[in-house]
């Protein structure tokens, strides 16, 4: 009887997946019949939105972001990865529960900008400076929008406030500080990882010369930079295509008939959760502020899915798990969404326009940029502090 009912779920299975896969397979044919007749029936409108991602990846994209993958690539490459990490591991291994060698990861993923984080975690994992379960979890939380986009691009491009650029940027610090050390405590391959040897002990490899590794580190950052632009091109155009045709006022209106949420609110987060900058400027410098400014918060927080597609690019070559990246981003638009808000109720960022008329409006941008400067990098040392000396006095208790 055993054997019969075990040979009958098996079957049922196998016809779940079949069945399965059937509507996975209908689905996609059915979005992509749609894009083509989307192209067809629009042209002037998608062809206006790729032209508006190529200036994009032309005037922004690629200034910013190919420098940074080039001297990753040469900070990994020649060996100073590992280098830094022998002094940073006291630091990097009870706080994140990875080798010193990660710190330049870390660090990289906070100044330079969505992907370079992530590809530099994918590089050192490549290159054995690190475990595979240390580049995961790195991947949870090293992928950052940078402080020339937020501080610059929103806060001063959008809000037309540093006050509100220091917020953001302070927000997503701490909610990258704070999933580090709550996803390294989460994901674990095995018992025997919670603190295992570094693989900085591991014997040196052979010293490249420093033309063969530069030359492959503009090679690969090149490459990488063409698969970035196709993203942000081919989402500029599916969010054009979103808004003229209809869908996202259609999901705004059901969310909004489920949930008491406002309409216009509801399209934002739905345009911020497929392109980061497309939602960060469709909430753009709007009334209430403190709400608002929550929203542009977990809109950075997510990144949006054109930052996945780039960041998937590399952790597919590389075999990496893809579930601590995504579970990492959750988090991340959690924290920095709660710590906007708190940040924006603490200082009274009730009006953008009061807040800029409280000095004189030749030195209002430097003392609130010192301001928030000075307040995100005291949160962010006493968030580093703590998170040390409770990791030690757990391992005191235990040993």
């Amino acid at each position: 009887f055993f054997c019969i009912y075990f040979d009958t779920a098996v079957i049922d299975l196998k016809r779940f997946s079949i069945r399965r896969q059937k509507y996975i397979n209908a689905i996609t044919f059915f979005i992509t019949v749609l894009g083509i007749a989307g192209l067809v029936a629009a042209p002037d409108r998608t062809s206006d939105a790729a032209a508006d991602g190529i200036s994009v990846c032309l005037n922004t994209v690629v200034p910013s972001l190919f420098p940074f993958f080039v001297f990753s690539s040469l900070f990994i490459g020649l060996g100073f990865a590992q280098k830094i990490g022998r002094r940073t591991e006291w630091l990097m291994r009870p706080l994140f529960h990875v080798n010193g060698a990660c710190s330049g990861i870390f660090v990289l993923g906070l100044i330079s900008g969505f992907p370079v984080g992530a590809k530099t975690a994918v590089k050192l994992y490549q290159s054995g400076g690190c475990s595979k379960v240390e580049a995961e979890r790195m991947l949870a939380f090293c992928n950052n929008a940078g402080p020339a986009f937020v501080l610059g691009t929103v806060g001063m491009g959008i809000w037309n406030s540093p006050s509100a650029g220091w917020i953001l940027l302070s927000s997503q610090i701490v909610a990258s500080v704070l999933t580090g050390i709550l996803f390294s405590r989460i994901w674990r391959s095995s018992s025997q990882d919670r603190f295992s040897p570094a693989v900085l002990s591991q014997p040196k490899q052979e010293r490249r010369p420093f033309f063969s590794v530069f030359v492959s580190s503009v090679r690969d950052a090149a490459v990488s930079m063409v698969y970035i632009c196709a993203f942000i091109i081919f989402f500029a155009v599916i969010i054009s295509m979103l808004q003229g045709f209809g869908i996202i006022p259609v999901l705004a209106k059901g969310i909004c008939a489920i949930f008491p949420f406002d309409l216009q609110t509801v399209e934002n987060a739905l345009a911020g959760v497929f392109e980061m900058t497309t939602g960060v400027r469709m909430v753009g410098n709007a009334a209430p502020v403190i709400r608002s400014l929550t929203l542009t918060g977990a809109i950075l927080g997510w990144a949006g899915f054109s930052v996945h597609c780039q960041v998937l690019t590399f952790v597919y070559e590389s075999g990496l798990s893809t579930v601590p990246y995504f579970w990492g981003k959750i988090l991340q638009t959690v924290f920095s969404g709660l710590f906007t808000f708190l940040l924006s109720w603490l200082f009274h960022l009730d009006s953008v326009q009061t807040l800029s008329q409280a000095v004189p409006a030749f030195s209002s941008s430097f003392v609130f940029s010192y301001r928030y400067m000075l307040f995100s990098v005291c949160i962010g040392v006493a968030l580093i502090c703590f998170g040390s000396l409770f990791v030690l006095l757990v391992q005191n208790r235990k040993n």
